[in-house]
């Protein structure tokens, strides 16, 4: 794979490393596996959980509720301070990175024959508690069958919001045999608490990616160059991040990601101004995993949440369910349905 540049000004993308980028990185890796380590213990405390007479569990007693929340307690406090040390020991080397992310060099060594893309947002943070909430086991209980999905549908260009760097580094080892680079922890340079963006990448590049904040709200947007598109990549952004990022001109433009507002909404208006077109029909999130798993006789909601925009082409997509029904998965991988287009 070659990568150039268009413009003489742009630095052209390498993936050489001085010794602050190797001693950041080193420095990353020791205080995620110790953190890791802590959200593992907080997985076997959550088997405590309570329960349901569903497919998922049987019930609890209040003996073992109490039990399970006077454990959850003393442990919470245990993780704060530990993890509290680290952070503040691991942060003035982590600011020696060079860049807003981490790189990985891939393997592929494959032709690359087109731009397919795959996009999904996983719902994988740090510890079990906000997977549950949302009808989820906890992100390192899916992350294989989140591996198996992607290498399964074989994308060129993978977006995952929503993957913590708890969990980015073992997806990257995964994946890496099918591209050529994989960009992930973005945002400050410390434990990607702005932005869990995981991009997987095969095909050829020219010029650096980059992670750029937005002005207006908290994240931002990771974007990068194919010779004939540019690709933006971000979550939940608003009207005045929207006019930030699709002010660019004369190039076929592809933006996607969990972006957070639906058909009658002024984002969508507004792109649709700007020449951009849903490549999306159909429902992309839903409240079906919540219910199954908590055992709520409640009627199941769904949200044609935007994912993909594209302007100067028109692609189609495929929405395949992550969630239990009739579907690509018969047991939840995400509360979000993945698109392929």
């Amino acid at each position: 794979m070659s990568v150039s540049t268009i413009d003489e000004e742009v630095e052209d993308f390498k993936l050489e490393l001085g010794w602050k980028d190797t001693v950041a990185s080193v420095t990353n890796d020791i205080a995620t596996l110790i953190m890791k380590g802590f959200w593992l213990s907080a997985d076997s405390i959550y088997l405590f959980r309570a329960r349901h007479s569903a497919r998922y569990g049987q019930n609890t007693t209040s003996l073992q509720e109490g039990i399970r929340r006077v454990a959850n307690f003393i442990f919470a406090v245990a993780v704060g301070q530990v993890t509290l040390a680290f952070y503040v020991f691991a942060t003035p080397f982590l600011t020696l990175f060079s860049r807003s992310y981490r790189t990985t060099a891939g393997t592929f060594e494959g032709e690359v024959t087109g731009q397919r893309l795959f996009i999904l947002n996983p719902q994988m943070g740090p510890g079990p508690l906000p997977s549950y909430r949302t009808g989820l086991v906890s992100g390192g209980e899916r992350l294989d069958r989140l591996a198996t999905t992607i290498r399964d549908n074989d994308p060129d260009i993978v977006f995952l919001p929503g993957v913590h760097s708890i969990y980015a580094g073992d997806l990257a080892s995964k994946l890496k045999d099918r591209y050529h680079f994989i960009f992930s922890a973005m945002g400050p340079k410390c434990f990607d608490f702005d932005a869990g963006f995981f991009v997987a990448f095969r095909g050829e590049l020219v010029r650096t990616p980059e992670y750029i904040p937005f002005n207006h709200q908290k994240g931002g947007y990771f974007t990068f160059e194919t010779p004939d598109t540019l690709y933006l990549c971000t979550q939940n952004p608003s009207l005045e991040s929207l006019q930030e990022m699709c002010s660019r001109e004369g190039k076929k433009v592809v933006l996607m990601g969990d972006l957070g507002f639906e058909p009658d909404s002024p984002e969508y208006a507004f792109l649709v101004e700007k020449g951009f077109g849903s490549a999306v029909n159909g429902v992309t999130e839903t409240n079906v995993p919540y219910l199954d798993f908590h055992k709520k006789d409640e009627p199941p909601t769904e949200r044609k949440n935007s994912v993909l925009f594209v302007k100067g082409e028109h692609r189609e997509s495929k929405v395949l369910r992550m969630y239990k029904g009739e579907g690509f998965i018969d047991q939840a991988l995400s509360n979000h349905n993945a698109v392929l287009a």
